[in-house]
């Protein structure tokens, strides 16, 4: 079934959802309205017993239809997420930007230390890489997709070990795309670092404990001197008792915040419980077990349940009443206040683990999601550090815009020198090869028929810009972004490099000799590139240096309107079109 034919299914039984619930919304109503006129009527003529048979029978109905909206609604709810979830994949799928408000709020520490390669790439944001494959569920999940895209582990072996368990995982997307639906079943983000920080915050304070368990042993004293007492005649026992009554209003008023701080965890563990249990339940292949292995093993469910049910024993304090009878019989809040807090100190050693395997897991449930419904292509890891590409195209174009590009580097090339017309395709060529180097060492399958390469560390000087606030021009900011990027590569670190309109921001000549040293400074045998120019001088360099390949996009003019093909070619671009434009444009040009 197409993704559009599930979206319009979806969106039918939404529609036939939402009438059932107001259909029982309505009648809810109306039996509220009968059974209040009922109780007003019981109240006015009392006795007359023809009440209490109708009044049963309309609480009972009333009853019913809560609990029937509620479900309604919930189901409603999650026909809602799934539909959204499907549109999310087929926007995708036609190259189309996908909005989660949730989603462009990922811009960690992570993000801002790689500034230049996220505006770059446009890795992070509305209309990103990022955006065309996030289906975390979690904020720490973001965290992580936002790290592994930007801090790779660049071995060929994890890499590799990265997509074998992609492809696997892929077979259990069901499990996934539950799991995003029952995490959206409320309107709330769900907030694992909020979970992890509530989780270790001791619920009781290290004096506060001194003073529950005095007044514990207090109690146990004042049952065995009152026990003495009833036998020998003493009233020993009963002064023991006032002071028990008297000491324990004071722990209470300490103890008092325990309750609202319990809560306040169970609420943020509540949403995980739910999520952990379908994950410990779902039939454990091995490519989960080692993504969650303590997950699978300690069942984190379990303890929150303990968690959860030890707190219902804390709850008495709803009811003044029942709170007074039972702590003055029994020391009842300060023993399950103890409980409460050795079941947190219990979840805390294992929990943390639990919630960073998760993590994991939604990264690969997002790369999964991204091989089930838009590429099946993994890129192959090469020792012969070159890159050999066949039908590689950019993932956040419109499909039926999408112009798909070959190339491949031969014997000792190693910088692509590219020259072409203004919007002739170049910034997006080396976007596209920079994006899927990026999804390539994330271990993520990649947009391309073929694409071949090495775990290249990534380095991009594409969208340079001023700095008002630390004073640098266009150009100072260039060569610094440049420099760095050269010291990089003349450290040895296999890398691809990414340069776009080398030294724009200077005269023509300091641009020429300036533009021939930093390519001469590239040309190391561990790392490959591209660098573009408007410089045709510079495609002499093939000429001397045989590690550079010249390539080049070009227009032509058709009917007086410019065509694109965007399709990369061999050798330097035969042609201009500035002065073109300029004429078209209304320019008088003085020759």
């Amino acid at each position: 079934m197409s993704l559009a034919v599930r979206s319009k299914k979806l969106t039918r039984l939404h529609k036939t959802a939402i009438t059932e619930l107001r259909s029982s919304q309505n009648i809810r109503l109306g039996l509220f309205i009968v059974l209040f006129v009922l109780l007003t009527i019981a109240a006015a003529r009392p006795g007359s017993g023809i009440e209490a048979p109708a009044i049963a029978l309309f609480v009972a109905l009333f009853t019913y239809y809560v609990v029937k909206s509620r479900r309604l609604a919930l189901f409603a709810r999650r026909l809602e997420v799934l539909k959204e979830f499907y549109d999310r994949q087929s926007r995708r799928q036609s190259g189309l930007s996908v909005s989660r408000l949730w989603s462009h709020a990922a811009a960690s520490n992570v993000a801002q230390k790689y500034h230049w390669l996220v505006n770059d790439l446009n890795l992070i944001g509305p209309n990103s890489l990022f955006s065309q494959i996030d289906e975390s569920i979690s904020d720490g999940g973001r965290e992580k997709l936002v790290q592994l895209m930007l801090e790779p582990k660049l071995s060929a072996t994890e890499i590799q070990t990265k997509q074998k368990q992609v492809q696997a995982l892929s077979k259990m997307r069901w499990l996934f795309i539950r799991l995003i639906v029952a995490s959206r079943e409320e309107e709330l983000e769900l907030s694992t670092s909020q979970a992890l920080t509530f989780l270790k915050m001791p619920l009781l304070e290290a004096r506060t404990r001194k003073y529950v368990f005095g007044i514990i042993a207090f109690w146990a004293i004042a049952i065995v001197v009152t026990l003495w007492s009833i036998k020998t005649g003493s009233q020993l026992g009963a002064y023991f008792v006032v002071a028990y009554q008297l000491g324990s209003f004071f722990v209470f008023n300490q103890v008092g915040t325990v309750f609202k701080r319990g809560v306040g965890l169970s609420t943020h563990l509540g949403a995980l419980l739910n999520l952990f249990s379908r994950i410990e339940k779902a039939p454990s292949i091995p490519e989960l077990k080692a993504v969650v292995p303590t997950l699978i093993a300690s069942r984190p469910s379990n303890a929150v349940r303990r968690f959860n049910f030890v707190l219902g024993f804390l709850s008495v304090e709803a009811n003044p009443l029942i709170y007074l009878v039972v702590n003055a019989l029994f020391p009842w809040t300060p023993f399950f206040t103890l409980m409460l807090e050795r079941e947190r100190k219990r979840m805390d050693k294992g929990f943390t683990k639990s919630i960073d395997e998760f993590h994991d897991l939604e990264v690969l449930a997002s790369l999964s999601l991204l091989y089930t419904y838009q590429t099946k292509t993994f890129p192959t890891l090469n020792d012969s550090g070159r890159l050999d590409v066949s039908s590689v195209y950019h993932p956040m174009i419109p499909r039926q815009n999408v112009v798909a590009n070959d190339f491949s580097f031969k014997g000792e090339q190693r910088l692509g020198l590219l020259t072409g017309s203004n919007m002739s395709g170049k910034s997006t060529f080396l976007r596209t090869v920079g994006v899927n180097q990026v999804l390539a060492n994330m271990g993520a399958p990649v947009f391309a028929d073929k694409f071949s390469t090495a775990p290249y560390e990534l380095q991009t000087c594409i969208q340079v810009s001023d700095s008002l606030r630390d004073g640098f021009s266009y150009f100072y900011s260039e060569v610094l972004r440049l420099k760095a990027l050269i010291e990089v590569v003349k450290s040895g670190t296999p890398t691809l490099y990414l340069i776009d309109e080398i030294f724009r921001g200077t005269n023509n000549r300091e641009r020429q000799i300036g533009s021939r040293s930093v390519i001469q400074s590239l040309l190391i045998p561990t790392s490959v590139g591209f660098v573009s120019t408007h410089d045709l001088e510079l495609t002499s360099l093939s000429e001397t240096l045989n590690r550079v390949v010249n390539l080049h996009f070009k227009e032509e003019f058709r009917d007086n309107e410019m065509w694109f093909s965007y399709k990369l070619q061999d050798g330097p671009c035969p042609t201009t079109n500035a002065l073109k434009i300029m004429e078209r444009e209304g320019i008088d040009l003085v020759h």
